[in-house]
């Protein structure tokens, strides 16, 4: 995903009136068995320019967008009105989670090949639907 902002001002000085790209964020929202991904995310914003090709841990070197992250509900239709009983605000920033680490890609014939590394409370919590919140972003940098 690519985060896009008006305001502030570019590298010359002078101001920005229109959309313009100002980081961007990499999310694996599928398992290696294409099953969604649930939970409640937090994805820190990366900065410029956009590398869609990167590994998670080539992403997590690049340095993150001031404090920019973006908040994310992945959760499952049925799960829609427990998910809707917690409001989307910053004052719930702390229910949200990093996203998970994978680990590398097994040699040929072992059984955890790409498998994703969950803590307990997310395993209990499988979804399919998403809806979004975002923190404010300062882009007058």
């Amino acid at each position: 995903m690519q985060l896009q902002a008006s305001g502030g001002y570019d590298i010359y000085g002078h101001e920005v009136t229109h959309l313009a790209p100002r980081g961007w964020l990499k999310l694996h929202i599928f398992d290696h068995h294409n099953r969604m991904i649930s939970g409640r995310w937090k994805v820190p914003v990366r900065l410029l320019p956009a590398k869609p090709s990167m590994t998670t841990a080539e992403v997590n070197a690049v340095p993150q967008l001031d404090n920019a992250e973006l908040y994310l509900r992945i959760f499952n239709t049925r799960d829609a009105e427990i998910q809707s009983s917690v409001p989307i605000t910053v004052n719930n920033a702390g229910i949200y989670q990093f996203p998970l680490v994978q680990t590398p890609k097994h040699s040929v014939g072992m059984q955890e090949s790409h498998e994703t590394i969950r803590s307990p409370a997310v395993q209990s919590a499988r979804v399919h639907a998403s809806a979004f919140s975002q923190r404010p972003v300062n882009s007058a940098s």
